[in-house]
């Protein structure tokens, strides 16, 4: 079996062999044209990337959290000083902002094996993509040979 970058050399070169040719004319043409325009095979290469994105998330959970909080407002400045008894006293007609800041930073110590064991399962979806997607390569390239004996 060809590595993927052997395979994706061939394909390469057969491209910009059989540019110029609007079908293919040739097996090697015909498989090239396959592997490059397929949508089962942009499909499955779609999902590969989709799912590589699993693991940065699942190193996420190593990694800090920051939280951070911002509170405005206005409010009046105080009360004034004339105050009689029994009488509810009166605020100053000048007023102030207000505001407040909070932030907070938490970071992991120990989370009892779960990152890691997320970490494990993001890496272990990836190799079952790349594996799908290699064989799901190798059927379509095996239907154009088949499809390409029959001609």
């Amino acid at each position: 079996m060809m590595s993927r970058a052997a395979i994706a050399s061939l394909v390469a070169g057969l491209l910009a062999a059989g540019a110029a040719h609007a079908q293919p004319r040739t097996l090697p043409e015909a498989l090239a044209t396959a592997y490059a325009t397929n949508p089962t095979l942009q499909t499955s290469r779609a999902q590969l990337r989709a799912t590589d994105e699993g693991v940065p998330a699942a190193l996420a959970g190593w990694r800090p959290q920051i939280v951070g909080t911002v509170n405005a407002g206005r409010g009046p400045f105080g009360q004034s000083e004339q105050s009689t008894p029994g009488v509810p006293p009166t605020y100053s007609s000048l007023v102030r902002n207000i505001y407040a800041l909070q932030g907070t930073v938490t970071q992991p110590i120990y989370t009892g094996g779960k990152v890691s064991a997320t970490l494990h399962k993001a890496k272990n979806q990836v190799f079952a993509t790349r594996a799908q997607l290699l064989a799901t390569e190798e059927t379509i390239l095996f239907d154009g040979v088949a499809y390409g004996m029959l001609l």
